[in-house]
């Protein structure tokens, strides 16, 4: 039946791909799975036929011997046709039953390695947050199975933890943290000295949730601003250079006003409203704790090194011409009235027929000198747990290292296809969509900050306040930090 169901979903998506007028990323399918063809190559050139999508240039990205290479890795296992059940809030992470065409033909093909390889069935038992932590928490009350490995909001961990119903991650034999095919944010993000809660990775990450920064085309062409792309791609692109486009809505503004037209915002913000300084802070290639296998969770922020961070979160608050916290900041923008948009990426969506020409950047760094963009994985992100009553240890730790490593550049980039076939406006947003989706950060801080107070006080609360008070991070630091380490020993023994 799994076969059958695989090759229907990859017979749909190659049937898509002929009937769609732009190219698409090109996939290479390990182990002798069949490639996705599109008979003669399409090129920018020959591919126009909707004067209202952009011509895409093909991207070429293969991963086939960087996932072969780390499932030959994991070790072979047959575990006889057993099935291996995912409870998860969002079922289109794990089912194909559950995408769109493009995602379903990826999802199918990674999960179809993994059973492959260890001989079982994967199956996705769709379940919200809320419904899933009562229901959990029933079967190990009772002793009953429930699911095989759980996915779980990272704002929740904590109350599975506090509860006693998550097995230790470091307890799973033959499980590599260092592996390369786990993200060391994802690990650092729920594992610490010799307990694991959670891991986040390749598997659990949903590009959508990523914050993103929006930008009117026409306007920065209008200012006679440096191309952002470039900038990017420079390695260029930081707070500073954001400054100076923000800066230069004033010009704009007041030769609208010549014209007898209504002014622009320098930018705005909707869905990240909470989490805005927490993002910016990340974006300076800071982290709010560092934790991971054999260390020690600690709280590692501290004043000198967050005074930059904390220096642009002021700067964006006392901009006069930003559209604060406004329920109508998208919109405003999708018209043209702002020259920037921070928010999720699946603001992409949202906006793709707006009458404003705009394009999409990463946040942008610290200084130039950062080595990479960051772009925070948001609360409510998904990450891989088990229940405690666990009894097929081995099972679980194969299939997870298993998802990890077949997902490896293979799901973002389905992603970026889906988001170039239906919405974005340019080719060098895809580029940029590419650049967001690996530069994903997990952080400890909002896995247990929920947990204890004095941890988020001495993390995300206290770069919120100096972001929306003008407060001092330093007091917050300052009064809960020791505070915040001893309860984490307390959650890390």
């Amino acid at each position: 039946m799994n076969k059958i169901k695989k090759a229907l979903a990859l017979l749909i998506s190659v049937l898509m791909i002929f009937t769609l007028s732009s190219c698409a990323l090109h996939f290479n399918f390990p182990k002798g799975e069949p490639e996705e063809t599109e008979g003669e190559e399409t090129t920018a050139d020959t591919a126009v036929t909707d004067p209202e999508k952009p011509d895409y240039v093909l991207i070429e990205n293969d991963f086939t011997s960087v996932v072969t290479k780390h499932l030959a890795s994991i070790g072979k296992a047959d575990f006889e046709g057993s099935t291996v059940m995912i409870a998860t809030p969002k079922a289109s992470l794990i089912s194909e039953d559950e995408c769109g065409l493009v995602m379903a033909d990826m999802v199918s093909m990674r999960n179809g390695l993994v059973e492959d390889k260890f001989n079982i069935s994967i199956y996705a038992k769709s379940v919200d947050a809320d419904t899933m932590f009562t229901e959990v928490s029933n079967a190990e009350r009772a002793g009953d199975y429930y699911a095989d490995i759980l996915m779980v909001p990272q704002y929740y961990v904590s109350q599975y933890a506090a509860s006693g119903l998550l097995f230790n991650l470091c307890s799973l034999p033959f499980f590599d943290f260092s592996a390369g095919y786990n993200m060391e944010s994802g690990v650092s993000v729920g594992v610490g000295a010799s307990k694991g809660y959670a891991i986040g990775g390749y598997a659990t990450l949903d590009p959508d949730t990523l914050p993103a920064v929006f930008f009117n085309r026409d306007l920065v062409k209008a200012a006679g601003l440096e191309d952002p792309y470039s900038l990017v791609r420079d390695g260029q692109w930081t707070w500073d250079k954001f400054f100076e486009y923000t800066a230069a809505v004033s010009a704009i503004n007041e030769a609208r006003a010549a014209e007898g037209l209504d002014g622009v915002y320098s930018y705005g913000f909707q869905n990240l409203a909470t989490s805005f300084a927490d993002i910016i802070y990340v974006s300076e290639g800071n982290r709010f704790i560092t934790a991971g296998r054999g260390v020690r969770p600690t709280v590692t922020a501290n004043y000198d090194e967050s005074l930059h961070a904390m220096t642009t979160a002021q700067t964006l608050y006392n901009d006069t011409n930003k559209n604060y916290n406004s329920l109508e900041a998208i919109n405003t923008f999708a018209n043209g009235g702002s020259m920037f948009l921070i928010d999720r990426l699946d603001t992409a969506k949202l906006i793709s027929n707006s009458s404003a020409v705009w394009g999409v950047l990463p946040l942008p760094k610290g200084s130039a000198e950062q080595e990479n963009y960051k772009s925070l994985v948001s609360s409510d992100g998904l990450l891989f747990a088990v229940p405690a009553g666990c009894n097929n240890a081995e099972t679980v730790s194969r299939v997870i290292s298993g998802l990890n490593a077949a997902s490896i550049g293979y799901m973002n980039d389905a992603y970026v296809t889906d988001l170039m076939y239906y919405y974005l406006r340019d080719n060098d947003s895809v580029e940029m969509v590419e650049k967001i989706c690996y530069s994903a950060y997990y952080d400890m801080a909002y896995t247990f900050g929920p947990y204890d107070l004095s941890i988020a006080n001495s993390t995300y609360f206290a770069a919120r306040n100096v972001y929306e008070c003008n407060g001092d991070m330093n007091f917050y630091l300052s009064r809960f930090q020791i505070r915040a380490n001893n309860a984490l020993s307390r959650i890390f023994p």
